[in-house]
């Protein structure tokens, strides 16, 4: 049903591409009711013959939020970024491996020093992976555009 709509909403945006604001507000929207439904959604205590817990609706209501963070970011970055950075993927082979290896790098700083600091709880989760978006989708491209322009101008 989302991939439906969303679906829907891109088609029109090709006529209109003012509808982007609108796609992402649904978007946000759609996170937080998936959240919802994970926090409110009773979940079966199923164990194995060993007394093991299969599945901890713990893990669950985590990974949603995590999804929901990732979402979220993808939605609150995409409109900013095609408004106003409009950062492009062109440029020379030593230009896109130089975007490459410094994206990784600061990718791997921000998953390895920045997000274990803010933890493994469900609010916890959702900023990581919020974060990880805002990152790729906004400060990364503005950044290298920055750059680029600056090394154009000289």
């Amino acid at each position: 049903m989302v991939l439906f709509v969303f679906s829907k909403l891109f088609d029109k945006l090709e006529t209109n591409p003012n509808l982007d604001i609108i796609i992402s507000v649904v978007g946000i929207i759609i996170s937080i009711l998936v959240v919802i439904y994970s926090l409110t959604k009773s979940y079966p205590l199923d164990y194995d013959a060993a007394g093991k817990l299969i599945v901890d609706p713990a893990i669950l209501t985590i990974d949603t939020f995590k999804s929901a963070g990732f979402a979220v970011g993808i939605f609150f970055s995409w409109p900013i970024e095609r408004r106003f950075i409009k950062f492009l993927t062109d440029g020379t082979v030593e230009t896109k491996v130089l975007r490459f290896i410094c994206g990784f790098i600061a990718l791997e700083f921000i998953i390895n020093v920045i997000l274990p600091i803010i933890g493994e709880t469900p609010i916890g989760g959702f900023l990581q992976y919020f974060l990880i978006m805002v990152f790729v989708m906004l400060i990364y491209p503005i950044i290298f555009k920055f750059f680029e322009n600056r090394a154009n101008k000289v």
